[in-house]
């Protein structure tokens, strides 16, 4: 993903914590969805905005994506009139610099898939979408877990 240098950003646009975060720092747009706008901060850190209430989840995820080495740090999440996920760059390239590489795409999302999957299902925070599933499976005498969590 290509980051645009955003030369004059508003700091007053953010709450305090972030725009702390953001403090005398050079700002680029890394957005690549119309859901969430991301700011990468030369220190290291990636900014991710989007409406309140819907990264909450991605909060949780990220760190037990973290604590498995399966993702970035979360450093800070605000929801205060939109949410705010502060994450860690990780180091190295993401793998969008390897498209020409489909054998070291494949075997890179293997390895991380056989990683999650092999994670105890307790320490993986269910999305609330998956609570309809959960109701329709439980209640068929089915179990969930087998399903949804491929144990």
């Amino acid at each position: 993903m290509e980051k645009k240098r955003i030369k004059d950003w508003d700091a007053a646009a953010f709450p305090v914590p972030i725009r702390d975060v953001m403090a005398g720092q050079r700002v680029f747009d890394s957005s690549c969805s119309d859901a969430a706008r991301v700011y990468y901060v030369e220190s290291g850190l990636y900014v991710k905005e989007a409406p309140a209430g819907s990264l909450a989840h991605e909060k949780k995820m990220g760190e037990v994506f973290f604590r498995h080495h399966l993702g970035p740090e979360v450093v800070l999440y605000l929801s205060e009139g939109k949410d705010y996920l502060v994450t860690r760059k990780v180091p190295g390239q993401d793998l969008c610099h390897h498209l020409d590489k489909p054998e070291l795409l494949c075997g890179q999302m293997a390895e991380k898939l056989l990683l999650l999957h092999s994670l105890p299902a307790e320490d993986v925070p269910l999305c609330p979408g998956l609570s309809f599933y959960r109701e329709g499976i439980m209640g068929e005498g089915q179990g969930f877990e087998k399903y949804v969590l491929m144990e």
